[in-house]
């Protein structure tokens, strides 16, 4: 699995990488310290699965640069990394094609499901974007109620951590020693209790609420 990460700071960029590495174990990371070297890579790189973009590139905004990503390699998913944690700067980059935006002060773990979750083919929205009494919704109509109070089983608050991991329910089952029937039934009442309709929804609605912590975890 390849990586490109776009940033202008090498010390940043050598970090991320070898945390990358470290989260998953397939990963190739290339590297790019501007648009251009970007460009570069994902036209010699065909078999490219995710780019990581800095918000805040010398010569260029990431705006700009993640529109040149999404024309020249359009279903190449792209995620925003960056210092800024301005709901008007995340909700600019989804609508222009982002696939998630990960604030730089997150631990490990959340790039980590983060990354999971773009890669499964969802959308990572940070919890700063999203508020309590708002539904956010995407270009592909995907939309979560924010609701307060929900309430697990024990094992649901299990089910919902590995979830937000980007744990498979096959995955889940073996962890749990249960069947994927009862982890999909499981599913659905969290579902329900969210008020959301996939995984994608319950992992955004789950760490806005901060139900996805380890602690959950059995």
């Amino acid at each position: 699995m390849k990586i490109l990460l776009v940033d202008d700071h090498p010390l940043f960029r050598e970090g991320l990488a070898l945390m990358l590495t470290q989260q998953f174990s397939t990963a190739a990371v290339l590297e790019a310290g501007d648009v251009s070297t970007a460009l570069h890579l994902v036209d010699t790189h065909a078999d490219l699965a995710l780019v990581l973009l800095d918000l805040n590139l010398n010569g260029t905004t990431g705006s700009d640069a993640l529109l040149t990503l999404r024309q020249r390699a359009p279903t190449l998913p792209v995620v925003i990394v960056s210092a800024s944690e301005s709901r008007t700067d995340v909700m600019a980059c989804l609508r222009a094609g982002a696939r998630g935006y990960v604030p730089k002060s997150e631990a490990p773990t959340v790039f980590r499901s983060a990354l999971r979750l773009v890669l499964d083919g969802g959308v990572y929205i940070p919890p700063v974007a999203l508020t309590s009494s708002e539904r956010t919704k995407h270009d592909d109509d995907d939309t979560v109620q924010r609701r307060s109070g929900p309430s697990f089983t024990t094992r649901e608050r299990k089910i919902l951590a590995l979830l937000c991991e980007g744990t498979s329910n096959k995955g889940i089952a073996q962890l749990l020693q249960i069947s994927e029937g009862t982890v999909h039934t499981h599913l659905k009442s969290i579902f329900r209790e969210l008020g959301v309709n996939n995984r994608t929804q319950a992992a955004m609605a789950a760490r806005q609420l901060g139900i996805d912590r380890p602690d959950a975890r059995p």
